[in-house]
């Protein structure tokens, strides 16, 4: 196998490193993916699909909440590949310590303060900068599972974020915004209709 995972439970969920290869023969280039399951977050979001019928894909206790890569997720990727000798074990040492620095300054010590969703919170739901449009791109340093607005809204309720309907209608905004843009129509967003998974959080949350 390609791919070496290193798993860490604790009482809030899981945690998962993925280590992984791409042989460019004769060399290896190394990299990695990390996720963190919340279980409180899962928990609500997998209510929320299964009564209101989203077919979100989720499973009950493997989906996972955020995916951490730090603000220097392009910088570490040319890092390694531009590590020398990578066809060697001098190649390899070079190549996980870079993996293991950013492990250990910056992802497990991540992880661990968000332990606290608040923490989440502050940085997703806050002011300014610290109020995200959405989570695409790796210039954000990390991202929500690929439900960026369900799971917002879930860790706002969960804050007993005062901002709530405020983070809600951005959301609206935010499509309606888009899809004009996109095809030089007005767009107006159907908040009511549940069967779409944000306005279906948003009621259940409510």
């Amino acid at each position: 196998d390609i791919n070496a995972i290193f798993i860490k439970q604790k009482e809030t969920g899981y945690e998962r490193i993925g280590v992984s290869t791409t042989h460019y023969y004769p060399e290896v280039v190394f990299n990695m993916g990390t996720q963190k399951r919340i279980n409180i977050i899962e928990d609500i979001l997998y209510r929320i699909n299964e009564q209101y019928s989203l077919n979100l894909n989720i499973d009950k206790d493997e989906t996972w909440s955020m995916s951490f890569q730090g603000n220097r997720l392009n910088h570490r990727r040319l890092e390694l590949l531009e590590v020398q000798h990578k066809d060697t074990e001098q190649g390899v040492i070079e190549s996980t310590n870079i993996l293991m620095n950013f492990i250990e300054n910056e992802l497990l010590p991540a992880y661990d303060l968000f332990d606290d969703i608040r923490e989440i919170d502050k940085r997703i739901n806050g002011e300014g900068e610290n109020f995200w449009e959405d989570d695409i791109g790796s210039s954000k340093p990390f991202n929500l599972g690929g439900r960026f607005f369900e799971r917002r809204l879930i860790i706002a309720k969960l804050c007993n974020n005062l901002k709530f309907d405020m983070i809600a209608d951005r959301y609206f905004t935010y499509l309606e915004k888009a899809m004009e843009k996109q095809t030089g129509q007005p767009y107006h967003f159907d908040r009511n209709d549940l069967s779409l998974p944000v306005p279906a959080t948003i009621k259940y949350l409510k």
